[in-house]
């Protein structure tokens, strides 16, 4: 897919233009402008290469807002655009051939929205593409086709897809930083990752070589590999055993059918399959039991939307459970995955429902008003709380949509408080808590978002659903085009009957 981002289409001839995000306090926005637009020394064309501040919170007081950029002179003029029918002219200071300045008056930033700055100068102009993020929200442009954190080396491991620049690799991320600090080649096409739960060793489902790689943490060394099945298998989803690194269940998919989730669940100890795989269900998402003894899946491949509860012995999976009609969605377009909390007992879906061990549910969790009951999800027992991430509807995203993160208690479910995000570009595919108040979701776009979520444990009236709040800074963009080529994920135009 192409990044969903466009240029800045300049009002006159010598513009150079970029997007300020106005917010304020209670949740988060971003904003993105155009690209283009080059410059050099001079005799080139003036060019903005930054702006300071580049947000504010709304109702801030005034402030200076300092334009840099190159080959500016005396007859630049900084111009405030808050809408077509509101453009001012700031009186402007020239600083220097780099830099110009001017006040914006509290009026300007009273309430949340984006303001348009646009440098007026005697000579031609150029734009630039610009993405103004913020705290507590941070955009990394780096292709993920999955996302796992290690708690023990406080990183994220990221599965790069081969349609990028040093794809087929696995990307180590530094949350706090917002880089990628290492990458390791791994095989082709790695895709779904699943990670031990003492932080031992990392997991690929390598799609094109019907394979799973290990890799040892943290120096992402290379370990065993073996095969999953014949051509087109490959895993669709991979859990670690609790308390047991070398052991891992692999729901394989088949990329020649429609469904492709529906070749078993096989338990692997290091390179050896147990002999008993489980029957050929479609099983979406696996989740282990606190001791290893229990396998639960469930299908969001079909209307049946199954729950399966699987014993588990020496020997694989040795007994086959399931209830029908527990889910409600296809939480399409990535699935709806479950999530075991080993403190709770409990099940937790991304539609919202609470489920025991044997397929009873219990609860559910509000859906959101505001947009569609699409959604990634995290349990943390640790805070007590359940975390939604939904596709939200709002007036403020400027490029690609709002997205809402809502907090629920874990224990009764009640509402805790919402931030929504403007401009997210993709949808997001995964989502993994980190830290102590850290999320991260990736995208089908080639981002990953780092989202700071403390005030989402703070209680807010429903009056905070669509606050903003943002202190930014910019972030910037390839061009490149990004293809997410995930079979489990996809159909593959290669289809049986089944």
């Amino acid at each position: 897919m192409h990044n969903a981002r466009g240029k800045l289409d300049p009002s006159g001839p010598s513009l150079a233009s970029f997007i300020v995000c106005v917010v304020a306090a209670g949740c988060l926005a971003a904003c993105g402008g155009g690209s283009g637009g080059g410059g050099g020394l001079p005799p080139g064309p003036p060019t903005i290469t930054s702006i300071s501040p580049p947000s504010i919170e709304a109702g801030s007081p005034g402030f200076t807002l300092t334009v840099n950029g190159s080959n500016l002179d005396s007859t630049c003029t900084i111009n405030w655009n808050l809408d077509s029918d509101h453009l001012i002219q700031l009186p402007t200071t020239f600083i220097s051939r780099s830099a110009v300045q001017a006040p914006v008056p509290a009026s300007q930033v009273a309430s949340i929205g984006f303001a348009f700055v646009t440098l007026d100068c005697a000579g031609d102009g150029g734009y630039e593409k610009f993405l103004i993020t913020g705290f507590p929200r941070t955009e990394v442009d780096v292709a993920a086709n999955d996302i796992a954190w290690d708690a023990v080396h406080q990183v994220l491991y990221l599965s790069v897809p081969p349609t990028v620049s040093g794809g087929n690799s696995i990307a180590v991320l530094n949350p706090t930083s917002g880089k990628v600090v290492s990458s390791q080649s791994v095989g082709s096409n790695p895709d779904v990752l699943a990670i031990s739960s003492d932080d031992q060793f990392l997991y690929v489902g390598l799609d094109d070589t019907s394979s799973v790689q290990r890799l040892t943490l943290p120096d992402l060394g290379t370990d065993i590999n073996y095969s999953v099945g014949p051509q087109y298998f490959f895993a669709f989803d991979m859990q670690v055993a609790a308390g047991f690194p070398h052991t891992l269940a692999v729901s394989i998919g088949n990329s020649a059918l429609l469904t492709p989730e529906q070749e078993g669940i096989t338990i692997y100890d290091d390179t050896v399959a147990r002999p008993k795989s489980s029957p050929h269900h479609v099983l979406s998402s696996i989740q282990w039991n606190s001791n290893a003894t229990e396998i639960f899946a469930s299908d969001s491949g079909d209307t049946g939307f199954y729950f399966y509860w699987m014993a588990v012995d020496s020997t694989g999976i040795t007994t086959d459970n399931y209830v029908e009609n527990v889910f409600s969605s296809f939480n399409a377009p990535y699935g709806n995955h479950i999530h075991f909390d080993s403190v709770t007992g409990l099940i937790y879906s991304d539609d919202r429902h609470v489920v025991t061990q044997n397929g009873g549910v219990i609860g559910t969790f509000a859906p959101p008003t505001d947009g569609p009951n699409n959604n990634r999800m995290v349990p943390d027992s640790k805070l007590n709380a359940a975390f939604f991430l939904y596709t939200s509807n709002c007036t403020f995203s400027d490029v690609g949509a709002c997205y809402t993160l809502q907090s629920f208690d874990l224990t009764n479910f009640t509402y805790i408080n919402s931030l929504t995000m403007s401009s997210v570009q993709g949808t997001p595919i995964n989502m993994v808590r980190w830290g102590d108040s850290g999320m991260a979701f990736n995208t089908d776009t080639g981002q990953v978002y780092l989202v700071d979520i403390s005030t989402l444990l703070q209680s807010a009236g429903p009056e905070a659903l669509h606050e903003e709040k943002v202190n930014g800074r910019p972030r910037s963009h390839s061009e490149e085009k990004i293809v997410t080529t995930t079979r489990r994920r996809r159909a593959s135009a290669q289809r049986d009957d089944r």
